[in-house]
């Protein structure tokens, strides 16, 4: 062929299937998509000038063969979306593990504190009576850096507000926890799902078995064609 003469579609088909295999190796899976559809627009032009029944026979063999990567790479693709999808879903899981016990730590650490408060009723009638037996014109002396007691309408007061707020965090908590419970099980469906569609290895192989790429290799070897 002589300088300055337009590329064949087939040398260009041929191009662009060596591009398509570099991107494939470097996992540019859209890219190396892409090559394989110039690759197969180029092929398609080649077979409307093959002028020799084995000419047409090696390009259609070429055509299944880049049909087929293109077919492959979808395959792997989907398996690497479906893939992040589930990693992001086992994430959201782990993350609403956490509130959960970040809730009922709260709540526990309002019932200690209810608890505390109930000891310090408990004790109150004691600390009453051992004033009342107390000597006559005796009168304790407090240092100023001495805790006063809280009375009894302080100590109910408090109970009251922690258990008002108790009874708001149990809510909340049963309220998330049916929440999540729901969210799980949609999550379970939807990897169920995605798992149903990832390309099984032996599937993979099959596809990539179906052409015979020895024979492929052989027609176009025969008539000259590989550049």
């Amino acid at each position: 062929m002589a300088n300055g003469s337009p590329v064949s579609p087939l040398n260009q088909a041929h191009n662009f299937a060596r591009v398509a295999e570099k991107l494939e190796e470097a996992e540019r899976l859209t890219e190396a998509s892409e090559c394989h559809g110039r690759v197969l627009e180029y092929l398609e032009q080649s077979a409307k000038l093959a002028t020799f029944p084995s000419t047409l026979e090696s390009i259609q063999l070429q055509i299944k063969y880049h049909n087929q990567r293109k077919k492959i790479l979808q395959k792997k693709q989907e398996y690497l979306k479906h893939k992040e999808t589930l990693r992001l879903m086992e994430q959201a899981q782990k993350e609403l593990s956490l509130k959960e016990d970040s809730l009922q730590w709260a709540i526990y650490q309002k019932i200690d504190e209810a608890d505390s408060l109930i000891d310090a009723l408990h004790k109150r009638p004691t600390e009453t009576k051992s004033n009342d037996n107390s000597e006559l014109g005796t009168s304790p002396t407090y240092n100023s850096a001495t805790k006063h007691p809280k009375n009894d309408h302080t100590v109910i007061e408090e109970l009251h507000m922690l258990n008002s707020k108790l009874r708001e965090l149990i809510t909340q908590l049963l309220n998330e926890l049916e929440e999540s419970q729901k969210e799980a099980a949609s999550l379970r469906e939807k990897i169920k799902y995605y798992e149903s569609l990832y390309p099984k290895k032996e599937e993979v192989l099959e596809d990539q078995n179906l052409i015979d790429f020895s024979s492929i290799t052989s027609s176009v070897e025969s008539i000259g064609i590989i550049s």
